[in-house]
């Protein structure tokens, strides 16, 4: 349901709303001036693989002046997608996950996000779910598939906002429609430390865009008890205690925890959707509309695109088991792979840190950086040194 249908007037206090439950910054012993340079190392540290954080959702109290700072410093950061290093007469080619993080102006608050392998895997399969069933209502006939086709999987790209109370965000995964300015689907998968943000996510979102992001889904992981709950946000207009129209985000699906079952459904329908056998029911999983994914603006008023995509309870719970299935043999190093030739040799890592390329390295570097921002980079042997 858009902004345009969603004009139903309410003296009650949204469900998002953050006087509830405000994000309460992390204690810090930190002097002011130091946090920024924390952050940028702990960013440097996870790049060079010295240093793990197993917080997946970290959190800084982080001025607005500091952020400036931290801002700066990731965008050039950033801007090297690709990390070159140069051991004898061998270039050494390694990706870089770009820095994922979030920023809470009114909050002053600053997090940094290190999803582990399940919460990816499992955001993944959704997503690609979501992308498989638009694809196939791209190649049927009719309007719906005029409109499927200009829709766009947009990943973890950054959110930014022209109204500096609301900050620039890396959402675990979105929808956009082409030429669209904001994302119209958002999805964010949380656990333990990320959990009470999500409502105060689908804020920013929703307020940030002017109500032009059309649904916040927020699916939550409980690594303890193995429960897994769907909540989701829309943009309505509330009446406040003075009369007037505010832009809110609603919550239009609550937390149902599913205990021991890895399934999702609905919080309205009061039923079970595991079975006392273990087996997970029919009742509804994640169902959205094709118009979710369309701005309401470039819709013909009172259409409707008579096209769902849905995920099923069952299929949501096998890509929650086959996500932990991966994480779990990966850390068993358990799987197929090819055995090294016993009579190969690996030739040895260099010894020096990225930071201390010299100069003709850097310059090297630089050059290679710029033609692959070109889209003409070709790797190449590095010829022989003398």
């Amino acid at each position: 349901m858009s902004i345009r249908d969603a004009r139903q007037k309410s003296h009650t206090t949204p469900p998002g709303s953050f006087a509830k439950e405000p994000l309460t910054p992390p204690p810090s012993e930190q002097k002011s001036g130091t946090i920024g340079k924390q952050i940028i190392q702990e960013i440097e540290d996870q790049y060079s693989r010295r240093g793990y954080s197993t917080n997946p959702w970290q959190r800084y109290k982080l001025p607005p002046a500091e952020y400036k700072y931290v801002e700066q410093q990731l965008q050039i950061e950033d801007k090297v997608r690709y990390c070159y290093i140069i051991h004898k007469d061998r270039l050494e080619h390694n990706f870089l996950t770009i820095s994922r993080f979030d920023y809470f102006p009114s909050a002053s608050l600053f997090v940094l996000r290190m999803p582990s392998s399940v919460h990816e895997y499992f955001k993944n399969s959704v997503a690609d779910d979501i992308v498989q069933q638009l694809r196939s209502i791209a190649q049927e006939k009719g309007p719906a598939s005029e409109f499927a086709r200009r829709i766009k999987h947009g990943g973890s790209s950054s959110i930014t906002f022209s109204d500096p109370e609301y900050g620039k965000h890396d959402p675990d995964d979105q929808f956009s429609y082409d030429q669209a300015l904001f994302s119209n689907v958002i999805l964010e998968v949380s656990y333990t430390q990320k959990r009470k943000a999500v409502a105060r996510l689908a804020d920013e979102y929703i307020l940030g865009s002017d109500g032009n992001v059309s649904v916040v889904i927020g699916i939550d992981i409980d690594y303890k008890d193995k429960s897994a709950t769907l909540s989701m946000w829309r943009p309505q207009l509330h009446v406040n205690i003075a009369g007037e129209e505010e832009l809110v985000a609603h919550q239009t699906l609550s937390n149902q925890v599913c205990s021991l079952s890895f399934c999702l459904a609905f919080a309205y329908l009061s039923k079970e959707f595991r079975t006392v056998n273990g087996d997970v029911s029919s009742q509804p999983g994640l169902r959205l509309q094709l118009d979710d994914f369309v701005p309401s603006v470039i819709l013909p008023k009172d259409t409707k695109l008579d096209k769902d995509i849905f995920i099923s309870s069952a299929d949501l719970c096998a890509y929650l088991r086959e996500a932990e299935h991966k994480e779990s043999s990966a850390k068993q190093m358990v799987g197929i792979a090819k055995p090294l030739n016993p009579a190969l040799k690996k030739r040895p890592m260099s010894s020096s840190p990225i930071e201390e390329l010299n100069t003709d390295d850097e310059s090297q570097f630089q050059q290679k950086e710029e033609r692959a921002a070109q889209g003409i980079y070709q790797i190449k042997q590095s010829k022989s040194r003398p």
